[in-house]
């Protein structure tokens, strides 16, 4: 008598091994936005906040920008809240988001200025057309940043590989929001 149970369990493991590896890749190359933005029920529409954590900037000046994105489902502008850093105090007049294909500028709104250590934080706003924002998104060139302050502007930028990982994410997280408007 042949016993049939030692040859299934010789089968079944490569089967099982392949089944947990594919598994195990599908989830490892999906990306998970839920970790990007939150969002909240409000009485006028839904409310996205979205923060990137990349940053953009200038090495030969010093200075970096990082920000946030807040959303109300009820408007048609997105506002755009950055953290401009710099050596020096500016009063900052607009913000240009910027590639190859388009550019968006917008007037800023100053929320607060705050000097830690040697380094000066400005905290400012711009509205921008949402729609506009999420086709900038799209764009697969790497994008600039000018801030303008005082008849100046200085220009960041941000690594290729850093830019295409936060287009990505916030073209995703665009797209959720317009299905779910």
């Amino acid at each position: 008598m042949v016993n049939n149970s030692s040859k299934r369990t010789h089968l079944l493991r490569p089967l099982l091994f392949l089944l947990i590896s594919i598994a195990f890749l599908n989830n490892a190359f999906s990306q998970n936005i839920s970790k990007y933005y939150t969002s909240s029920t409000q009485a006028n529409g839904t409310l996205y906040f979205i923060e990137p954590k990349e940053e953009f900037q200038n090495k030969q000046a010093k200075q970096g920008l990082v920000y946030d994105l807040t959303y109300l489902t009820s408007k048609d502008s997105i506002s755009l809240k950055f953290t401009f850093t710099d050596k020096e105090s500016r009063a900052i007049d607009s913000i240009r988001l910027q590639n190859d294909q388009n550019s968006i500028t917008g007037s800023t709104k100053k929320l607060f200025i705050d000097l830690k250590r040697k380094t000066w934080q400005h905290r400012y706003a711009a509205d921008f057309d949402f729609d506009n924002l999420a086709e900038f998104y799209q764009q697969a060139e790497n994008p600039k940043i000018i801030v303008y302050y005082s008849g100046k502007s200085t220009t960041l930028s941000i690594k290729t590989r850093k830019w295409k990982k936060e287009a990505q994410v916030l073209s995703k997280i665009f797209n959720l929001i317009e299905q779910n408007k």
